[in-house]
């Protein structure tokens, strides 16, 4: 993507399973909305679905209205009768025809799918292997597995792409909820994406390079999910924080990470030039922290995922087992590097930090957190008290050894940004 020339896309539709989640979640059942959403990423040149009309539990008139829908927007649909429960031949049409269609037409690069059924997750898998890359299409957040996005380039939700409330026709569920993210978690990914970019040497990076690396992070990411109407929208807000700087802002524009933790709150004043790629972390120390705390160490955006919903569950639920917080935290984080014992591990640092109130639990290691000692607009003190008990235990068992703050930022924050903040921090000790 990105070399100037035309991509041209091959869309496949399951009409059953498009049909099921529309019905099933009360959208209306029309394609026109992922036909304008993918002429974003290049021409639509393909456009092929499979599945048994005939079978759908709908009125006749309403099959007639399925079959003008796709030849309204030039789809070639092909009926794939089946005559018993246990069918799965429309699923296996689909992927003989994806797969012949790119061995055969070496012009198409993406390959978009309409439905979501685990069964097409090695189709993916094999797309990706030949560099192709893959559009995925669903009913909604709620219903659509987060293996399922994330084995794709790119993804979309029908909710979203319609965006006019919902078709109640045929009855909607009693219960319809739709996940929204906040601001402070796009702001989060904004920040991941720069970290990710910034390890790899480049201190200053454009919006476009960024908005990619954020896409590939989270498939389904889109700003209006987050409430911002554009990226600039998203940078300012980022940059409001004092966790990026923007330069030229404009048709193109620059972003930079500051030296300091973003957590939504308070600027802390730029200790030294911005942008400085961090060394790697020095082995001995990357292998004592992962060790000392049984985890791979989550990325700063992560980290500040994890705190905030630690307030928003405390707020929830008052007093509530460490295993079971950590479990709920994890859940709401949804980050491919914060699974439960991540989550509990940082949790319980911080306990050992004496950042919670406490009562005692069914054992030591799991403690009832009443409340946490840290306001949740100071989300910054948190990793603060993480970081610096971390240090504590390292000095213990090192007792010749010092603190050396590049190596520590590089582990922590990927990043060479927050030395002079991490002097202060070991300073404090």
């Amino acid at each position: 993507m990105g070399n100037g020339t035309t991509e041209h896309i091959a869309l496949f539709i399951d009409l059953e399973n498009f049909f099921g989640y529309c019905n099933g979640l009360g959208l209306p059942i029309d394609l026109a909305p992922e036909l304008e959403k993918l002429t974003e990423l290049g021409k639509v040149t393909f456009r092929h679905s499979f599945g048994d009309i005939q079978k759908l539990p709908i009125p006749g008139d309403r099959k007639q209205e399925i079959r003008k829908m796709l030849q309204q927007n030039l789809i070639r649909h092909e009926d794939v009768p089946y005559h018993n429960a246990f069918k799965n031949s429309a699923d296996i049409r689909l992927v003989i025809e994806a797969l012949s269609l790119v061995f055969s037409n070496k012009d198409i690069d993406l390959v978009a799918v309409v439905g979501c059924d685990r069964d097409y997750l090695p189709l993916f898998s094999k797309l990706r292997e030949l560099g192709k890359e893959v559009v995925g299409i669903g009913g909604s957040k709620d219903n659509t597995p987060d293996i399922y996005v994330r084995a794709c380039d790119y993804f979309y939700y029908h909710e979203a792409l319609t965006g006019k409330g919902i078709d109640t026709t045929y009855g909607i569920p009693e219960t319809l909820t739709t996940t929204t993210s906040t601001p402070e978690e796009g702001i989060a990914l904004l920040i991941e994406a720069l970290q990710v970019l910034s390890a790899r040497g480049d201190s200053t990076l454009t919006g476009a390079s960024v908005m990619t690396m954020m896409r590939r992070l989270r498939p389904d990411f889109d700003l209006a999910d987050y409430g911002f109407q554009t990226f600039k929208d998203l940078c300012r807000a980022a940059s409001d924080t004092g966790a990026i700087t923007i330069s030229h802002l404009g048709a193109k524009f620059d972003l930079r990470l500051v030296d300091q933790p973003a957590s939504g709150e308070g600027n802390l004043e730029a200790e030294q030039a911005v942008g400085e790629p961090a060394p790697p972390p020095a082995p001995e120390l990357k292998t004592w922290v992962e060790d000392k705390m049984k985890i791979q160490i989550p990325g700063h955006g992560s980290r500040i995922l994890i705190y905030k919903h630690l307030h928003g569950m405390l707020d929830e639920t008052p007093s509530i087992a460490l295993a079971s917080l950590a479990e709920a935290v994890a859940e709401k984080t949804s980050k491919k590097d914060v699974d439960q014992n991540t989550a509990f591990k940082i949790l319980y640092s911080l306990y050992r930090a004496n950042c919670f109130a406490c009562s005692p639990g069914a054992t030591p290691f799991n403690p009832v957190i009443d409340g946490c000692r840290i306001e949740r607009e100071d989300l910054r003190s948190l990793d603060k008290a993480l970081i610096q008990n971390t240090m504590r235990l390292f000095l213990k068992e090192h007792k010749a050894g010092s603190i050396d703050a590049e190596q520590w930022s590089s582990l922590f924050f990927r990043s060479g940004d927050y030395v002079e903040w991490l002097k202060e921090v070991a300073q404090g000790l």
